[in-house]
């Protein structure tokens, strides 16, 4: 799951992709650290990330396999 937010208080919907297995993919601001744990679950960028940062951490994820082991992850955090 992509969420690129600027502000973010408590993102519900984190524990949600989590509890059908979806990596997380946002940025640390606000109280998304309480739900995204990198490399756990998903991965949170810098608040000076742009759209091209988010592009390469998806295609690392992709090229080193890391989707699978996110993906459980993701299920063991919820």
């Amino acid at each position: 799951m992509l969420l690129p937010t600027r502000a973010e208080c408590a993102g519900i919907v984190f524990n949600e992709a989590s509890a059908f297995g979806v990596p997380s993919l946002s940025v640390d601001t606000g109280g998304v650290a309480d739900y995204v744990k990198n490399n756990i679950n998903g991965y949170r960028m810098p608040l000076s990330a742009n759209g091209e940062d988010f592009a390469l951490k998806i295609e690392e994820w992709i090229k080193e396999d890391k989707l699978s082991t996110l993906s459980k992850g993701a299920k063991k955090n919820i």
